[in-house]
């Protein structure tokens, strides 16, 4: 009885998270209205394919964020305080993502630009690493039969995706074109690793069939 005190469940985290994230994703298109239609509509659409470009990539990276945090809470079981507040972090930074999306969209080469969106992407990737290592260390929020292969798989995996956005940054003085091109990368790292991630089933055994 008392560790179900002290460790409850994790439904509201998990349901403030979906409601902040929904939010952050639909801000996102607001950016994309045009501010004037002068040269006509054709023109003005195809005036601000930066601001679709960054909208597009940061909706999809942000899809990718909350599919898996929602996977990683079906192995995080239980809660305490320190996970609500590193889910509050989290979320500080996703709130973030339309604003850094707007400035990356309007200066697309600008290094600056460049640099507050990567950092933004880095914060978020790293503080869900940082969620899965607390939930996974020592099995202290996750079932003690969870694979281990699972565990260290998806450590892994958020530590690469923060190096390559900060390599992305790096990247900015020499070429803007391919920094954007690395963050793409990233993202599609992040959907490979969550198909790898199937192979992982009935909380945490591991199936070796495709």
């Amino acid at each position: 009885m008392r560790d179900l005190v002290e460790k409850p469940g994790t439904g509201r985290i998990e349901t403030l998270v979906d409601g902040v994230f929904a939010i952050a994703m639909t801000l996102l298109v607001l950016e994309l209205i045009p501010s004037s239609l002068n040269g006509g509509l054709s023109r003005s659409l195809i005036g601000i394919w930066p601001k679709f470009y960054a909208y597009t990539m940061s909706f999809l990276v942000l899809g990718i964020f909350w599919a898996l945090h929602h996977s990683m809470f079906h192995y995080i079981r239980r809660s305490d305080e320190i996970l609500l507040w590193l889910n509050i972090l989290f979320l500080m930074f996703v709130a973030l993502v339309p604003f850094s999306t707007a400035i990356l969209g309007q200066h697309t080469t600008s290094r600056i630009a460049i640099a507050l969106y990567g950092v933004n992407m880095m914060a978020v990737s790293l503080i869900l690493g940082g969620i899965w290592w607390y939930a996974t260390q020592r099995l202290r929020l996750v079932p003690r039969d969870i694979d281990p292969r699972l565990v260290r798989h998806r450590r892994v995996a958020f530590l690469v995706v923060p190096l390559g956005f900060a390599l992305g940054i790096i990247f900015s003085f020499v070429s803007a074109l391919l920094s954007l091109g690395l963050f793409s990368v990233m993202a599609a790292f992040y959907i490979v690793s969550s198909l790898m991630l199937r192979r992982y089933r009935n909380g945490g055994t591991f199936d070796p069939s495709p």
